[in-house]
């Protein structure tokens, strides 16, 4: 976050970040804690296709 705040990353570039850090975790027990944070940035994103995915 805070790399992408300091390039002044717009939201596509946010909601990549956000589907790699899903990637990151999928298969380990931080699975579901990371699926539950990123329903909640994603909003926030408006990246309204992954929180469908989501």
């Amino acid at each position: 976050e805070r790399k992408l705040s300091r390039k002044k990353a717009d939201v596509t570039e946010r909601a990549e970040a956000l589907v790699k850090l899903i990637a990151r975790y999928r298969d380990t027990p931080g699975e579901a804690k990371c699926l539950m944070m990123a329903a909640l940035i994603a909003p926030k994103l408006e990246a309204f296709e992954l929180e469908k995915e989501i």
